[in-house]
Protein backbone atom coordinates (compact mmCIF):
# COMPACT_ATOMS: atom_id res chain seq x y z
CA UNK A 1 0.00 0.00 0.00
CA UNK A 2 1.48 3.36 -0.62
CA UNK A 3 2.18 6.13 1.93
CA UNK A 4 1.86 9.81 1.93
CA UNK A 5 3.85 12.15 4.11
CA UNK A 6 2.28 14.98 5.05
CA UNK A 7 4.63 17.83 6.63
CA UNK A 8 4.65 20.35 9.67
CA UNK A 9 3.30 23.82 8.18
CA UNK A 10 3.84 25.39 11.25
CA UNK A 11 3.48 24.56 14.88
CA UNK A 12 3.53 26.23 18.29
CA UNK A 13 2.57 26.15 21.95
CA UNK A 14 0.51 27.39 24.77
CA UNK A 15 0.45 27.99 27.71
CA UNK A 16 -1.44 29.09 30.88
CA UNK A 17 1.46 31.61 31.86
CA UNK A 18 1.71 33.67 28.92
CA UNK A 19 -1.75 34.49 28.91
CA UNK A 20 -1.76 37.00 26.15
CA UNK A 21 1.91 36.73 24.78
CA UNK A 22 4.40 36.07 24.01
CA UNK A 23 3.96 33.64 20.60
CA UNK A 24 5.81 30.74 21.00
CA UNK A 25 5.57 29.81 17.06
CA UNK A 26 9.20 31.05 16.89
CA UNK A 27 10.37 28.44 18.94
CA UNK A 28 12.65 25.78 17.80
CA UNK A 29 10.51 23.38 19.98
CA UNK A 30 7.06 22.84 21.32
CA UNK A 31 6.77 22.05 24.98
CA UNK A 32 4.04 19.62 25.88
CA UNK A 33 3.02 18.79 29.68
CA UNK A 34 3.93 21.29 32.59
CA UNK A 35 5.69 25.27 32.29
CA UNK A 36 7.02 26.38 35.06
CA UNK A 37 7.86 30.13 35.57
CA UNK A 38 9.30 31.39 38.84
CA UNK A 39 7.86 28.77 40.80
CA UNK A 40 4.37 28.54 39.37
CA UNK A 41 3.44 25.95 37.05
CA UNK A 42 0.57 25.76 34.40
CA UNK A 43 -0.63 23.30 31.05
CA UNK A 44 1.51 23.47 28.11
CA UNK A 45 -0.13 22.74 24.57
CA UNK A 46 1.29 22.13 21.35
CA UNK A 47 -0.21 23.19 18.27
CA UNK A 48 0.75 21.12 15.15
CA UNK A 49 -0.95 22.81 11.62
CA UNK A 50 0.28 20.43 8.65
CA UNK A 51 0.18 21.13 5.40
CA UNK A 52 -2.72 20.61 3.62
CA UNK A 53 -1.54 19.13 -0.06
CA UNK A 54 -4.86 17.46 -0.69
CA UNK A 55 -4.93 13.52 -0.06
CA UNK A 56 -7.72 10.95 -1.86
CA UNK A 57 -7.61 7.17 -1.05
CA UNK A 58 -8.91 5.23 1.72
CA UNK A 59 -7.01 5.74 4.88
CA UNK A 60 -6.02 2.34 6.35
CA UNK A 61 -3.66 4.05 9.09
CA UNK A 62 -2.08 6.52 10.41
CA UNK A 63 1.13 7.88 12.34
CA UNK A 64 2.18 11.04 13.60
CA UNK A 65 5.95 11.75 13.81
CA UNK A 66 7.76 13.63 15.28
CA UNK A 67 11.33 13.89 17.62
CA UNK A 68 11.73 15.00 21.50
CA UNK A 69 15.08 16.89 22.92
CA UNK A 70 16.68 15.81 25.69
CA UNK A 71 15.34 18.20 27.93
CA UNK A 72 12.26 17.20 29.98
CA UNK A 73 11.30 14.17 31.72
CA UNK A 74 7.94 11.33 31.62
CA UNK A 75 4.65 13.19 30.25
CA UNK A 76 1.86 11.98 28.32
CA UNK A 77 -0.94 13.61 26.13
CA UNK A 78 -3.73 13.09 23.87
CA UNK A 79 -3.86 14.26 20.52
CA UNK A 80 -7.08 16.06 19.38
CA UNK A 81 -8.32 17.63 16.28
CA UNK A 82 -8.59 21.72 16.15
CA UNK A 83 -11.74 23.25 14.96
CA UNK A 84 -11.26 27.16 15.48
CA UNK A 85 -9.01 28.84 12.87
CA UNK A 86 -5.92 29.11 14.65
CA UNK A 87 -1.96 30.70 13.21
CA UNK A 88 1.51 30.13 14.75
CA UNK A 89 0.80 33.41 17.03
CA UNK A 90 -1.68 31.76 18.89
CA UNK A 91 -1.15 32.09 22.85
CA UNK A 92 -3.50 30.89 25.91
CA UNK A 93 -6.60 32.99 25.15
CA UNK A 94 -6.56 33.76 21.20
CA UNK A 95 -5.71 31.48 18.70
CA UNK A 96 -3.92 34.06 17.03
CA UNK A 97 -7.28 34.48 14.30
CA UNK A 98 -9.75 34.97 17.41
CA UNK A 99 -10.44 34.15 21.11
CA UNK A 100 -10.50 30.84 22.31
CA UNK A 101 -13.78 29.52 23.26
CA UNK A 102 -12.29 28.65 26.23
CA UNK A 103 -8.77 29.61 27.34
CA UNK A 104 -6.38 27.03 26.43
CA UNK A 105 -8.09 26.08 23.27
CA UNK A 106 -10.85 24.01 26.03
CA UNK A 107 -13.79 24.59 24.37
CA UNK A 108 -16.36 22.02 22.22
CA UNK A 109 -15.72 25.75 19.84
CA UNK A 110 -12.18 25.49 19.34
CA UNK A 111 -11.48 21.58 19.69
CA UNK A 112 -13.03 18.12 19.10
CA UNK A 113 -13.29 16.50 22.68
CA UNK A 114 -12.75 12.78 20.71
CA UNK A 115 -9.08 12.23 20.89
CA UNK A 116 -6.88 10.50 17.86
CA UNK A 117 -5.96 8.00 20.07
CA UNK A 118 -5.11 6.88 23.61
CA UNK A 119 -3.14 8.53 25.80
CA UNK A 120 0.60 8.67 24.37
CA UNK A 121 3.74 8.61 27.17
CA UNK A 122 6.61 10.79 26.11
CA UNK A 123 9.74 9.59 28.05
CA UNK A 124 13.30 9.81 26.40
CA UNK A 125 14.79 11.93 23.63
CA UNK A 126 13.54 9.93 20.59
CA UNK A 127 11.78 9.69 17.77
CA UNK A 128 8.45 8.57 18.30
CA UNK A 129 5.69 7.14 15.92
CA UNK A 130 2.31 7.32 17.32
CA UNK A 131 -0.76 5.65 15.73
CA UNK A 132 -3.84 8.06 15.07
CA UNK A 133 -6.23 5.08 16.05
CA UNK A 134 -9.17 6.76 15.31
CA UNK A 135 -9.42 7.07 11.66
CA UNK A 136 -13.16 8.71 11.71
CA UNK A 137 -12.01 11.57 13.70
CA UNK A 138 -8.47 12.08 11.56
CA UNK A 139 -10.75 12.23 8.74
CA UNK A 140 -12.44 15.07 10.17
CA UNK A 141 -8.88 16.98 10.87
CA UNK A 142 -7.92 16.49 6.74
CA UNK A 143 -11.33 17.41 5.77
CA UNK A 144 -10.81 20.55 8.32
CA UNK A 145 -8.27 22.34 9.00
CA UNK A 146 -5.55 20.28 9.36
CA UNK A 147 -4.65 21.52 12.69
CA UNK A 148 -3.95 18.58 16.26
CA UNK A 149 -4.00 20.09 19.63
CA UNK A 150 -2.01 17.58 22.18
CA UNK A 151 -3.76 18.20 25.48
CA UNK A 152 -1.78 17.00 28.45
CA UNK A 153 -2.05 14.86 31.22
CA UNK A 154 -1.03 17.81 33.35
CA UNK A 155 1.47 16.77 36.00
CA UNK A 156 3.63 19.60 37.88
CA UNK A 157 7.00 19.38 36.76
CA UNK A 158 6.47 16.95 34.21
CA UNK A 159 7.09 17.91 29.97
CA UNK A 160 8.54 16.94 26.83
CA UNK A 161 10.23 18.98 24.08
CA UNK A 162 8.67 18.51 20.50
CA UNK A 163 11.39 19.20 18.32
CA UNK A 164 10.76 21.31 14.52
CA UNK A 165 13.72 19.67 13.50
CA UNK A 166 13.42 16.99 12.01
CA UNK A 167 10.62 18.16 10.52
CA UNK A 168 7.32 16.52 12.41
CA UNK A 169 4.45 14.30 10.07
CA UNK A 170 2.17 12.23 9.59
CA UNK A 171 2.66 8.96 7.54
CA UNK A 172 -0.74 8.07 5.80
CA UNK A 173 -1.47 4.39 4.66
CA UNK A 174 -3.84 4.63 2.42
CA UNK A 175 -5.50 2.43 -0.60
CA UNK A 176 -6.23 3.66 -4.01
CA UNK A 177 -8.88 2.75 -6.97
CA UNK A 178 -5.77 3.63 -9.40
CA UNK A 179 -5.16 1.03 -11.73
CA UNK A 180 -2.32 1.19 -14.44
CA UNK A 181 -2.57 5.17 -13.68
CA UNK A 182 -6.31 4.84 -13.95
CA UNK A 183 -9.03 6.33 -11.58
CA UNK A 184 -11.47 3.39 -11.33
CA UNK A 185 -14.88 4.36 -9.97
Amino acid sequence: MPTQKIYLQWGTWINGLDVTNPSHGGDSYMKVGCHTWSGTDAPARPILKFNSDGFSGQIVSVTLNFTTGSEGNFTSFMPYRVVRNSNANAVWVNSGVSDWGLAGASAASDRSFTPLCDWVGLGASAAHSIPLTNLTEFNSVLSGLYTIIFVENYVGGRYRYILKTPTPYLAIEYTTSLVGGIQIF
